[in-house]
């Protein structure tokens, strides 16, 4: 009676587990279905190759890296975070509660609450060029303070800062930015329609109250797909950039956030029905 017992409950899980796979593969047959949503072609400056210093792990997949601009006097951007677009008037169009965070806040400091939502990401379009914009002023301040007063050590650091923040922002940083949201992705596609500059994809936002300053912000959480497998016909490409990324990791216990050299390869990205994106193909760039 054990071992009956013991092959039904196989049974039962080895079917759990046959149907589970049956799902996946018809969601990404679904997602595949017809034309993309959108297509795009990055390069190695918004896909990063992911990196493990574990054996066992043959996965290989790319990463996307994005930029937001935040507010006009900030000169350091991050993907994640409060942009300067997600105001609380923006929050109150996707549907978030005002009045209760602002209650609940006031009652609870630190009082969050999330939600999925399309997000829009530009690329290499006005939101990045802004960026180039502010980092140019910025450098031309940092110049004219240490014009004004040669000697100061610390003038000397900023103004060295701001050439290398220019110059990053130029060559290596990531030219995707995310621009907008919104919870009809039919709507945000007739305002950004070019399918080959702007992605629609699903993202994570948390709205939460600031009890001190008395105001909600926005803080664009993540996106709910950041990771984009890699099949196996590219992989030929990528991991000698991988194993040279474990080795540097292996080497010197760190690793850089903005690489500091020519991107190598580039990859065109599709997103599909269900606003999740795979790999079309990857190119080296010589």
């Amino acid at each position: 009676m054990k071992a009956l017992t013991s092959k039904k409950l196989f049974l039962i899980a080895f079917l759990i587990l046959i149907l589970t796979n049956l799902i996946v593969l018809f969601g990404v047959f679904n997602n595949k279905k017809g034309e993309p949503e959108s297509q795009i072609i990055l390069t190695e400056r918004e896909l990063q190759v992911s990196y493990s210093t574990n054996k066992e792990n043959s996965g290989l997949s790319l990463r996307i890296l994005l930029q937001s601009l935040w507010g006009k006097n900030r000169i350091h951007y991050r993907g994640y975070g409060s942009p300067e677009w997600l105001t609380a008037e923006k929050l109150e169009t996707l549907g978030y509660p005002i009045d209760k965070i602002k209650r609940e806040g006031n009652r609870s400091y630190g009082y969050h609450t999330t939600k999925e939502c399309f997000i829009v990401l530009e690329y290499d379009g006005e939101a990045y060029q802004e960026a180039l914009k502010r980092a140019e002023v910025h450098l031309e301040e940092k110049k004219q303070a240490l014009e004004d007063t040669p000697e100061n050590a610390l003038l000397k650091r900023d103004y060295t800062m701001a050439q290398n923040r220019l110059k990053n922002k130029k060559k290596f940083e990531p030219r995707l930015y995310a621009i907008d949201a919104g919870n009809n992705a039919v709507i945000l596609r007739e305002r950004y329609p070019d399918r080959s500059k702007y992605i629609i994809a699903k993202g994570i936002i948390d709205a939460f109250y600031n009890v001190k300053q008395k105001k909600i912000y926005g803080n664009f959480f993540s996106m709910s797909i950041s990771n984009i497998h890699v099949p196996l016909e590219f992989r030929k490409i990528l991991e000698p950039i991988m194993e040279r990324k474990q080795s540097n990791i292996k080497k010197d216990r760190t690793y850089p956030m903005i690489m500091q050299h020519a991107p190598r390869f580039k990859a065109t990205i599709a997103y599909g029905k269900r606003f999740e994106p795979w790999i079309v193909s990857i190119e080296p760039i010589e």
